[in-house]
C-alpha cells in the first residue's frame, strides 16, 4: 500500500499552470506496488481532468443518492400499542 500526495502550486508535470489555491491531491494506492513513474503519471491525469473540469466551470458530481438509505430516513408517526393496531398498520380499519 502506498500513499502519494502532491501539490497544485505552479505548474503540474506538463507545464500547465495549475490554480494556486487549489487543495493538494491525495491518492491511495490499496494494490500492487506502482513505481514513482506510474505515480507521477496518475497524479497529472487526476489533476488535468480536475483543472479541466475547473476551466469548464463544471460543478463537483454529486455522491449517488442511495434510495434505501433516503427511504429510511421518512420520519413515520410514533408507535402506539393497544387493541386492533396491526390492523392500523397495514391500513385496515375496523
Amino acid at each position: 500500500m502506498s500513499d502519494a500526495t502532491v501539490e497544485q502550486s505552479g505548474e503540474d508535470a506538463r507545464g500547465a499552470g495549475i490554480e494556486d489555491g487549489a487543495a493538494p491531491l491525495s491518492l491511495r494506492f490499496v494494490a500492487g506496488n506502482p513505481s514513482d513513474e506510474e505515480l507521477a503519471a496518475i497524479q497529472v491525469v487526476i489533476a488535468a481532468v480536475a483543472a479541466e473540469r475547473a476551466a469548464l466551470g463544471a460543478e463537483p458530481v454529486a455522491p449517488p443518492v442511495n434510495f434505501w438509505e433516503r427511504s429510511a430516513r421518512v420520519m413515520r408517526a410514533p408507535l402506539t400499542a393497544g387493541p386492533g393496531q396491526w390492523r392500523a398498520s397495514v391500513g385496515l380499519r375496523p
